[in-house]
């Protein structure tokens, strides 16, 4: 039943103006109902509906996506602004104040020196050996005599990668040295002390070049014990030296124990690491001195002969004097001078200094200060200055002859030399040395 139907009812077929009207609502109703399009269009048209819905969802979750991404910045501009109690808390309270550097003296208290180390040994063995006396920050190895390597072309000249190198793989020269040296820097003072303790300790050497099967260690601080009272001076030593040789050599001359020297120290050169030609012995007692001087003086070591001596403070210049002693000596020999003469010009006149009044053998007049051998010598070289003839300059008298006795120069000169030729035939008649009669 149509729309018009429903409106109109239902009415008989025939003529009249019902059945007008009735076609008339037919007509515009066909005209309004539109037709039906075909499958391709309607598929068409579902494509496009599709896209469009697609474009908008993804319009609509991006604009969704910028609204999240602003309320998230301002909900954490309020989360700064207002912070709750807990992290205000906790921003307020005082950080942990950092640990301040250990300064270089309090770092030099807590190392160790270990001298004689063997070949053989390594930072790790160095740190294994004085891990019972406390924990340890560091260990190096120093005074390693290497025998050098190639290094890459970049890196030629680089000295210190030649050391790290040849001290890694052992590639080391020991002709010029035998042993080396380390240090240990522990955490505490404490350790120290204990540490100390392992002086003289033996220890392995597998270093297949190795000189000497085991070494005994020398441990001491960073600062080295000087003790002139327990210490003597050995000199004349050869470049060879070596500090276990040289410490056997005191222990069997003197009849000792390793136990009774504490250390021996033999001066290298920093570049070529062999002796300088001289070193010290500490011993134990400095009752230990005496037998040293008197026993182990002139005793040969390496083929040489040991020259012992008592350590002290060395003398400054010549026989104990200064260094500056010829200065001193021509001040006081001109103020000894000018107070004989009784003052210089028109100045005030000087204070005289004191000098000996003692009575000559002829009168009781007072003789002038005794001058030493170095004064005279200095007085005279100074005298000598003042008398010098100048360069281009005349000597005094006739050109040609002597002032005095009126003779020229080649019969001067000849008169010298046949004086000089009488004098040494008359001692050839007499003898010389162990023939002379």
């Amino acid at each position: 039943m149509s729309l018009v139907q429903s409106i109109f009812g239902s009415v008989s077929s025939g003529d009249g103006p019902t059945s007008t009207l009735f076609d008339a609502a037919v007509v515009e109703e066909s005209k309004l109902v539109k037709k039906k399009p075909s499958k391709k269009k309607q598929e068409k048209a579902k494509q496009d509906d599709d896209d469009d819905a697609s474009s908008s969802s993804s319009s609509s979750s991006s604009a969704s996506d910028e609204k999240e991404k602003k309320d998230d910045k301002k909900s954490s501009e309020t989360k700064k602004t207002a912070s709750p109690p807990a992290v205000q808390q906790q921003s307020a309270a005082p950080t942990k104040p950092t640990k301040p550097k250990p300064s270089p003296q309090d770092e030099e208290e807590r190392t160790v020196f270990v001298g004689n180390l063997p070949l053989s040994a390594t930072r790790k063995t160095l740190a294994k050996l004085f891990s019972e006396c406390g924990k340890i920050v560091s260990t190096r190895l120093r005074s390693v005599a290497v025998a050098g390597i190639k290094v890459p072309q970049n890196r030629a000249g680089d000295q210190n990668l030649v050391k790290k190198v040849c001290t890694n793989i052992k590639q080391l020269d020991v002709d010029a040295k035998s042993s080396i040296q380390g240090y240990v820097v522990f955490v505490d003072k404490e350790s120290v002390d204990k540490a100390l303790e392992l002086n003289n300790k033996p220890l392995q050497d597998d270093h297949p070049d190795a000189t000497r099967a085991v070494r005994r260690i020398r441990v001491d601080r960073a600062t080295p014990t000087m003790d002139p009272k327990r210490s003597v001076f050995v000199g004349n030593l050869p470049y060879q030296a070596d500090e276990a040789t040289l410490q056997d050599c005191f222990v069997q001359g003197c009849d000792l124990t390793p136990d009774d020297i504490v250390g021996v120290r033999v001066i290298r050169d920093s570049a070529t690491y062999q002796c300088k030609g001289f070193g010290y012995v500490l011993f134990q007692d400095s009752t230990m001195v005496a037998t040293a001087l008197q026993t182990m003086n002139d005793v040969e070591y390496m083929k040489r002969p040991l020259r012992v001596k008592v350590c002290g403070k060395s003398l400054k210049g010549r026989r104990g004097e200064p260094k500056n002693r010829k200065r001193n000596l021509v001040a006081n020999n001109d103020d000894a001078t000018n107070n004989n003469n009784g003052g210089s010009g028109g100045g005030s006149p000087q204070k005289k200094q004191r000098t000996s009044t003692t009575p000559s053998a002829a009168g009781g007049q007072p003789q002038p200060p005794v001058q030493s051998g170095a004064m005279k010598r200095v007085a005279r070289k100074e005298k000598s200055k003042t008398n010098k003839r100048k360069r281009g300059e005349k000597k005094k008298g006739a050109p040609g002859k002597a002032a005095s006795s009126g003779k020229s120069k080649r019969a001067v000169v000849d008169a010298k030399v046949e004086k000089r030729v009488k004098k040494l035939r008359k001692r050839a008649a007499n003898g010389m040395g162990k023939n002379r009669k």
